[in-house]
């Protein structure tokens, strides 16, 4: 399996199908490792946001690999963005631009032709949000507003198939939070952890809010409920459905940047969280997509702990795989029991696997 392209972290990842094969499509990032800002040493940031785009095979494990497939780059640079797919178009909605203004263009790119277009305008465009999709309406959540990063509990959603954008209000959530992603399972919508200028960002979240889908007709669809915490306090992860189960990878836990090493998966049948082992670097602000065919879910990039020998945290070129071994059991022997997690990736040099037997899984 390759390496990402282009070292990079706080970017999108988005799976649609072209030519009817399954495609992740990576856009923007901070494409630098993050220093001390001038205007103040205490403050790290990201010197060089990039518009770029990738495009990833999760069955052939290769980037940019298909010249039938179009990979444009995006009409402005952003990162700290979301984004969703309809109709296997990408909508990439918020984040900031390099001087930290937010970007307010909803771009959608479409994969069938390479062409960009601009839905339209969100004025009050968070970063740091997390997004979903019901029946083609794009819920767009939370995040901070720029510049004093207060965290938001807005809900807003707007209709792809209408002629312009035009954004209404939905159901807030209970806790403002910023740097969230939201997880879709057949019935809910989860959204956990992040960050809250209620605290003073010292320390992210743990609680844990769900959305009845509108098919779910046997509940009230038209608030959030508190379901049980995650076991760890974490922003900055993953957060992705895959067999039933809502799995939080990674992010960070403390105010200095600390990363949370350790998996966390929601079964939905117990309403309990549990610990599923654990991530094989310091890795945060990372991107994942979940592949279902390949029982896979896919990481991309991020940004590793501080490095003090560059006095920076630097960015990631590492693509990861992680395979839950229920998933996998009655094909190989990984040495970990069930539940737990096996991880490869085209690794840097220096960088410690797990669970090595599960190598023939790219056979």
């Amino acid at each position: 399996m390759n390496d990402l392209p282009a070292a990079r972290s706080d970017l999108t990842a988005t799976a649609v199908k072209v030519n009817g094969k399954d495609k992740i499509f990576l856009f923007g990032g901070c494409a630098a490792d993050q220093v001390r800002a001038p205007w103040d040493n205490n403050m790290f940031y990201c010197p060089t946001i990039t518009d770029r785009c990738d495009v990833f095979d999760p069955v052939t494990k290769e980037f940019n690999g298909d010249d039938a497939v179009l990979c444009n780059s995006a009409p402005r640079v952003r990162y700290r963005h979301t984004a969703v797919a309809v109709d296997d178009k990408v909508y990439l909605i918020g984040g900031v631009d390099g001087n930290d203004n937010a970007v307010k263009e909803i771009d959608v790119y479409d994969p069938s032709d390479g062409t960009w277009s601009v839905f339209g305008t969100w004025d009050a465009a968070t970063t740091d949000l997390a997004s979903f999709v019901v029946d083609k309406e794009i819920y767009i959540v939370g995040g901070y507003q720029v510049p004093d990063y207060v965290a938001q509990s807005a809900v807003y959603k707007f209709d792809t198939t209408a002629d312009s954008l035009s954004l209404t209000s939905a159901d807030s959530l209970k806790h403002a939070r910023g740097d969230i992603f939201a997880a879709a399972s057949d019935h809910y919508v989860y959204i956990t952890g992040g960050w809250t200028h209620a605290n003073g960002w010292a320390n992210p979240l743990a609680t844990v809010e769900r959305w009845h889908l509108p098919s779910d007709h046997d509940h009230d669809h038209s608030h959030w409920e508190r379901v049980a915490n995650m076991t760890h306090n974490r922003g900055d992860k993953a957060l992705m459905h895959m067999n039933g189960k809502i799995y939080a990878i990674g992010g960070e836990n403390e105010a200095e940047e600390k990363a949370v090493k350790v998996v966390e998966v929601f079964d939905e049948s117990t309403m309990e969280w549990s610990d599923a082992g654990s991530i094989v670097d310091e890795t945060f602000r990372f991107v994942a997509v979940a592949h279902e065919p390949t029982e896979s879910i896919y990481i991309f990039g991020g940004q590793n702990f501080y490095d003090d020998v560059c006095d920076c945290y630097k960015i990631s070129n590492e693509v990861l795989r992680f395979v839950d071994m229920d998933w996998q059991n009655d094909n190989i022997d990984a040495g970990g029991g069930a539940g737990s997690f096996a991880t490869l990736s085209s690794a840097v040099a220096g960088l410690a696997l797990a669970f090595m037997a599960v190598l023939g899984l790219f056979a």
